[in-house]
């Protein structure tokens, strides 16, 4: 499906423009508002990725492996940051409560913010709070 194809595109540029900076966190806070990007600048295709408004859909091989690729993506930067001390844990166990997170806000969002609610500080607040809980004591 075209729609797919063109929000894996626009989901690898938000994560290559992340680049690797120096601090192994930072990278893991971008990764998440990249995503974020992602799914607010293309809201129609994020549904088409992972609302299923369109019963007959079923994702392709590509649209796996490409899934697999993202996540392999924040699991690397996850992996780097463990790997200097930066974040303590299983490399896995923590991509998979990061996107977690930012899966759940992303589709939090685009389902509607509650009138007086910032997203942006709703974001920076969860992103910093896991973030600071990973961290060496």
């Amino acid at each position: 499906m075209a729609l797919a194809t063109s929000h894996r595109l626009r989901s690898r540029q938000a994560f290559d423009e992340v680049g690797r900076p120096d601090d192994p966190v930072e990278e893991l806070r971008a990764l998440g508002l990249a995503y974020r990007r992602s799914a607010l600048d293309r809201p129609h295709l994020y549904a088409v990725m992972f609302d299923c408004p369109v019963p007959e859909f079923t994702p392709s091989e590509a649209d796996d492996a490409f899934a697999l690729a993202r996540l392999e993506r924040l699991r690397s930067a996850v992996a780097r940051a463990v790997d200097v001390g930066a974040v303590v844990g299983n490399d896995m166990e923590i991509t998979f409560a990061l996107w977690g997170l930012v899966h759940g806000l992303a589709s939090l969002e685009l389902s509607g913010v509650p009138a007086g609610l910032d997203a942006d500080a709703v974001w920076a607040q969860a992103l910093g709070a896991m973030l600071a809980g990973l961290a060496p004591d």
